[in-house]
């Protein structure tokens, strides 16, 4: 295991500094001064994923207020799961995205050039296999 102390002792003595530089150069929202630019993360959790079935499409809503943004944020999403969840049709699609959350819809399977069959997965299956949503968020908290 590393010494973190020698780490950060070393760091000026090679040029390099523990804060990291962020830069957001676009967003649907309001650009705010660089220092105020926050990258934050999380997940549903396997067990706690708020999946609901409705018309054939699994929905789930991914509270982010606890990052405390200012405007809406630029989001970035993947499915994880033990089963399946490489299939999903959708499992990168957001809607509706605010400083607060955003929802994520998944189809199910779809016909590709990989393979013909469809199939609308429900809600029981969403948490037998341990789906949930792993996200990152960045945007401006000042």
């Amino acid at each position: 295991m590393p010494n973190f102390a020698i780490l950060f002792l070393a760091f000026p003595l090679l040029g390099l500094s523990a804060a990291s530089e962020l830069r957001i150069v676009s967003s649907d929202g309001t650009l705010g001064p660089e220092p105020c630019a926050l990258t934050c993360a999380g997940t549903t959790k396997r067990d706690a994923t708020g999946w609901i079935g409705w018309d054939g499409y699994l929905i789930v809503f991914v509270d982010i207020s606890a990052c405390q943004f200012t405007d809406v944020p630029i989001v970035t999403v993947t499915l994880n799961g033990d089963y399946e969840d490489t299939r999903m049709a959708g499992a990168s699609a957001i809607y509706r995205v605010d400083n607060t959350g955003f929802y994520m819809r998944l189809r199910g399977y779809v016909k590709t050039a990989y393979s013909i069959e469809t199939y609308k997965v429900q809600v029981d299956e969403a948490k037998r296999w341990g789906w949930s949503i792993d996200w990152i968020a960045t945007g401006f908290h000042c």
